[in-house]
């Protein structure tokens, strides 16, 4: 009887939360008629760009909804439901905006973190005016209630191709985290293949940038976990075992891969493109370091001064006076030498040095770096 109690209880409580999102669903819709001219239909593809501001506010708005879910339930729970009077996308719906940066991504990937990656990665590149950056998603670019017309009769015909080669678009933002499942999915590998080709026939291209919760790695934001943990994975990922929801959609991609220059290809590039990632974050974390020792290292000499000006220095005794400065100084300019004793044990080591990125080989002048791919490796 307790336990038919609880599972009566869970029911009763779900049943509530469904009426409550509904609820807020249409006060949203309401909001947008106030604050928007209506739904604008435009030509599938670059056109439909959704802006930062416009991501970042869904999401504040739903956010008690959405929590850790992913793009299934937002898609499925919100913005269906917010366009499914007029049909259109939901870039369509409150605002299209030419298209700027390209999002490839997974839809299992939580949604909050999927705000955030863009959210740094716009304030990184328009700063004050983040929020004007636009981002072509396929969630809020494409018409849900359409996606068969969407896709096109071939890969060439398909919104994601058109918007990703369209000379409005600066790079690839790829959302990823720890675990880079995004390029486990196969429309990711197709927009990978896309902008690798894109990224040699222009210039001003900027390419694939690997954007996290916690910064874009290749600018060298974001958290050692997430660099390092991006690179684990990729190091040993096999592009070739991605997969798609339609066996159509995927066999058609594993063809162009093959047509590309097949899989073996594909996965040198990817561990290209992630070592230069890496020596971006290991440039930028070893200039914050040093940054953090100057500043250290003056605030130390300040102090010292400091004390040996005070009156109250006067009357401390001699020897300590002068082994407490001679420590500071030893402290404060003391710098590597061939004499030094090197890093004790266990101490950090740089982000190339990790041994989840070496295993049991080292790096040595003339050694091939473990994720410059693995020449052994079969081809596709």
């Amino acid at each position: 009887a307790c336990a038919l109690a609880v599972v009566a209880n869970l029911v009763a409580s779900r049943g509530r939360a469904r009426p409550s999102l509904a609820l807020e669903v249409d006060a949203f819709k309401e909001k947008l008629r106030r604050d928007t001219e209506g739904p604008q239909r435009v030509e599938r593809g670059p056109g439909r760009a959704l802006q930062a501001g416009q991501l970042d506010e869904l999401y504040a708005y739903f956010r008690r909804f959405v929590r850790d879910r992913s793009m299934y339930y937002v898609v499925s729970n919100i913005v269906k439901p917010l366009i499914a009077e007029h049909e259109v996308s939901y870039s369509e719906l409150v605002g299209p905006s030419q298209i700027m940066w390209f999002v490839s991504h997974f839809w299992g990937h939580k949604f909050c973190e999927l705000v955030e990656g863009v959210r740094r990665h716009a304030e990184g590149e328009g700063g004050a005016a983040w929020a004007r950056q636009s981002y072509w998603i396929c969630s809020f670019s494409n018409n849900q209630y359409r996606v068969k017309e969407e896709l096109g009769g071939s890969w060439s015909d398909s919104s994601f191709y058109i918007a990703l080669r369209d000379k409005g678009c600066c790079g690839t933002c790829l959302i990823v985290d720890e675990t880079a499942k995004a390029m486990q999915r196969s429309w990711c590998l197709f927009e990978l293949v896309q902008t690798e080709i894109a990224s040699g026939d222009r210039t001003d291209f900027k390419g694939l940038l690997f954007c996290s919760h916690t910064g874009v790695v290749n600018y060298g934001q974001a958290s050692f976990e997430v660099s390092v943990g991006l690179a684990g994975f990729l190091a040993n990922f096999d592009l070739a075992h991605a997969t798609a929801t339609c066996i159509e959609d995927q066999d058609m991609i594993k063809a162009f891969v093959i047509q590309q220059g097949g899989f073996h290809k594909m996965n040198q590039v990817v561990r290209r493109r992630v070592h230069a990632a890496l020596d971006a974050s290991e440039a930028a974390a070893n200039a914050k370091l040093a940054d953090l020792r100057a500043e250290l290292s003056a605030t130390t000499v300040a102090t010292t001064s400091a004390v040996a000006a005070s009156p109250a220095s006067s009357s401390a005794p001699p020897a300590l006076a002068t082994a407490s400065t001679a420590t500071f100084s030893t402290s404060s300019t003391a710098s590597p030498s061939a004499a030094s004793p090197g890093p004790r044990p266990g101490a950090p080591q740089g982000l190339l040095q990790h041994p989840r990125l070496l295993g049991r080989h080292a790096v040595g002048p003339g050694a091939a770096h473990p994720l410059e791919g693995d020449k052994d490796a079969p081809s596709a």
